[in-house]
């Protein structure tokens, strides 16, 4: 049930417990990953800020890996992803 009219804070990429591969074609860091939201967030990956707003891109590393977003009320949503090379 939403407060105060306000929808839950969502992460709508990328979803709890998504596998992704990065392209053994392609330089590590012209990979990027979408990370978005239904609303205004901080997002952070393992803990280090990696941008603002509704979205942001983030260079995926291999690994497992802890996406959190948090609005300006203090919400998160967070989501564990894991990036194979």
């Amino acid at each position: 049930q939403p407060k105060n009219g306000i929808s839950e804070l969502r992460l709508l990429q990328p979803l709890d417990g998504a596998v992704f591969t990065l392209d053994p074609q392609r330089s590590a860091a012209t990979q990027k990953l979408r990370l978005q939201t239904n609303r205004p967030a901080a997002f952070r990956v393992d803990d280090v800020p990696v941008g603002t707003g509704t979205s942001a891109w983030w260079t995926p590393t291999p690994g497992l890996h802890r996406i959190e977003a948090v609005d300006e009320a203090g919400n998160t949503a967070v989501a564990t992803i894991r990036v194979r090379d």
